[in-house]
């Protein structure tokens, strides 16, 4: 028997976690697996301690916990210290997982082919643009068109309970609640260091995200969070050396704002973001967020698979 526990964590998202859990409710037990659901909850005020408490999943057993310790990295551990499973599946609070998903996620962690494997992710058909690069799907989380050698995003990911001896908790500095993301990306490149077998699965979950993510607002936000998580990892984890970072910082604002002035403004509410707009700001806060970092102690030895402190 096969034990799988799936974890998702949520802050205050009581609207989007109903349909994506009816929908993990719906998934087919394959035979000789044993599944479990648990739901982190980040310490929400919406309502949905109540919401999962209450709701009933005839095939999938679920437990509800409360992390009120802030940040999803907080609430990943909390979920791998209290998970039965020998299989841990991970996905987000606003998706739609296809019948199969068990089976297509863990079957070759099962066979021993692989100790993690990287699922595909999909726009939901409603947030489909006609303005979208690979550019922003690749911010997006859309796997499509990603090269198959690729590491996981956690909105769709397996690995087996063993990587954990080596690769035992997330970097409670990233993810949303402290750098904005970042966690799962940190963990994976651990995982890889360590020679554990990442391998691409056609499982395809289907992310059902707030719209407001495509707005001009959110693009800067987030280049904002790839820049700084960038940062992060370069002077902590590859022990990057980068030259006179703040100068190159001020080069960068400037830059960034030239093209603002010769291309004019851009309404908070309109959807998506040029691309060179957004690596202006993602390379400026680079900049920004390396000199930050750098005056503090780094916190892994090279490429290192343990936090020192």
């Amino acid at each position: 028997m096969t034990s799988v526990s799936i974890i998702i964590c949520t802050r205050n998202r009581a609207d989007s976690l109903k349909p994506t859990l009816e929908s993990l409710g719906r998934l087919e037990i394959p035979d000789n697996y044993s599944p479990e659901l648990i739901v982190v909850d980040n310490d929400s005020t919406d309502g949905t301690a109540h919401l999962v408490q209450t709701l009933r999943l005839p095939k999938l057993p679920l437990r509800y916990i409360n992390e009120p310790r802030r940040g999803k990295s907080n609430c990943l551990n909390t979920a791998l210290a209290a998970a039965h499973g020998e299989i841990i599946l991970w996905t987000d609070d606003d998706v739609r997982a296809p019948k199969d998903w068990i089976a297509g996620m863990c079957q070759l962690i099962v066979k021993g082919e692989a100790d993690i494997t990287a699922g595909e992710v999909a726009l939901a058909p409603h947030l489909e643009r006609d303005w979208m690069t690979p550019f922003h799907r690749g911010w997006l989380a859309d796997t499509r068109g990603l090269p198959k050698e690729r590491l996981p995003f956690g909105v769709n990911m397996a690995f087996h309970r063993r990587v954990l001896k080596a690769v035992p908790s997330l970097d409670t500095d990233l993810g949303p609640g402290a750098l904005g993301s970042g966690e799962e990306i940190l963990f994976a490149l651990q995982l890889k260091q360590a020679g554990f077998r990442i391998v691409a699965v056609p499982s395809v979950i289907e992310h059902h995200f707030e719209p407001s993510r495509l707005l001009y607002f959110a693009w800067k936000k987030r280049a904002w969070v790839e820049g700084r998580i960038e940062a992060y990892y370069c002077y902590h984890w590859l022990h990057g050396k980068i030259r006179l970072a703040s100068l190159r910082a001020q080069f960068k604002r400037l830059q960034l704002a030239w093209y603002r002035l010769s291309h004019g403004p851009v309404a908070e509410d309109r959807e998506g973001c040029a691309v060179e707009e957004a690596y202006l700001i993602k390379y400026l806060e680079f900049f920004r967020g390396y000199a930050n970092e750098a005056k503090r102690p780094r916190n892994y030895e090279l490429k290192g698979l343990i936090r020192r402190h």
